[in-house]
């Protein structure tokens, strides 16, 4: 399936999207990251709290801390056994519970 990486949000579906924000931060592309991983959360399904762990990690990136830290908490909220937040979590340095 070829995905126009300019169609509007509305016409991509989540997974879509979560592969278009998955890419956009493999190239270091981390607002893009943002705007795709939003739009994955929006849509709703399975790979929302990945997206969520997109957004924590390209805000970590961007210099964003508190925002990263904000978002990644977020994630363990919903699912505490969330493997690619608290990965995320360690890597910065924060405190992760069992």
């Amino acid at each position: 399936m070829v995905v126009d990486a300019g169609a509007p949000p509305a016409r991509r579906s989540a997974h879509s999207a979560l592969s278009l924000a998955q890419q956009s931060f493999a190239a270091g592309r981390y607002q893009e990251t943002i705007a795709h991983a939003n739009d994955a959360v929006a849509q709703g399904g399975r790979g929302a709290l990945d997206a969520r762990v997109l957004i924590g990690k390209a805000r970590n990136a961007m210099g964003q801390r508190a925002e990263a830290v904000r978002a990644l908490r977020m994630v363990l909220e919903r699912d505490p056994g969330h493997r690619g937040a608290r990965q995320a979590l360690s890597a910065m340095g924060e405190s992760v519970a069992p």
